[in-house]
């Protein structure tokens, strides 16, 4: 596929400036995304030129508001914002802290309540072995919930994969594998359900038509919530490591 980057852009919406940055390729849709305070990710068709964006962008612009206030009101409660002791990061739609543990004779790193214990001093440390547990932990349980599922839609894949991502949550190939990204388990249970609904899903229809929704409805008939809670999120759940 065709893709095409340009220079960054500031562009003026409803008196607040935001860096904008355009990628055109063979789609047919436009994908808008807030990837942080004031700063935007636009997708478009290569037939859209440079001096439509604007337009398109003010007609989403209270769409644009609303979620750049989300992400304020999320970095000012400092929720997935840093990785040292005491900071609150997200596991399984809980807040957890991370604490300081001093006992060599057990786990490196361990999860007690709502305290994610772990020995190590140093912060580069702290970030890889915190990282390497979501991983592990993500797994563990998307493993375990992808059989649950498969079991009960009667279902078969043929592999499972947790991928390094940020804001592409599942995927589902012809061959039948499933793609998940790890980050995916630091939302709410119902919503990592949907999640792995919608990815079997693909197994039937491997599209977003009206059977597909109705086959993810049957088993998951408040997933327009669950797709409102990740859309709404998903900021929150991509910026742990991505400094």
């Amino acid at each position: 596929m065709t893709k095409v980057g340009f220079p960054m852009q500031v562009i003026s919406i409803n008196k607040h400036n935001y860096k904008v940055n355009i990628e055109k390729s063979e789609r047919k849709t436009i994908a808008i995304q807030l990837v942080a305070p004031y700063a935007l990710k636009i997708k478009l068709p290569l037939q859209i030129s440079n001096n439509e964006i604007k337009t398109i962008l003010l007609k989403k612009a209270k769409w644009i508001y609303n979620k750049n206030q989300i992400i304020l009101k999320n970095e000012s409660i400092h929720i997935n914002q840093n990785i040292e002791f005491d900071s609150l990061i997200l596991f399984k739609g809980q807040l957890i802290k991370i604490s300081p543990y001093h006992n060599n004779s057990i786990s490196t790193i361990f999860l007690d309540q709502n305290q994610l214990y772990i020995n190590s001093k140093n912060k580069q440390e702290i970030a890889r072995e915190i990282k390497a547990w979501y991983i592990k932990e993500a797994l563990s349980y998307l493993s375990e919930r992808n059989i649950f599922w498969c079991k009960k839609m009667n279902l078969k894949i043929n592999r499972l994969t947790i991928k390094e991502q940020k804001t592409c949550w599942g995927s589902c190939s012809s061959k039948k594998n499933i793609n998940y990204n790890w980050r995916i388990i630091m939302a709410p249970l119902s919503v990592i359900d949907y999640l792995i609904i919608h990815e079997l899903s693909h197994l039937i229809h491997l599209n977003h038509s009206a059977d597909f929704w109705d086959h993810v409805a049957f088993y998951c008939p408040n997933y327009k919530d669950e797709r409102n809670w990740l859309k709404k999120n998903s900021y929150i759940l991509s910026s742990l490591f991505s400094k």
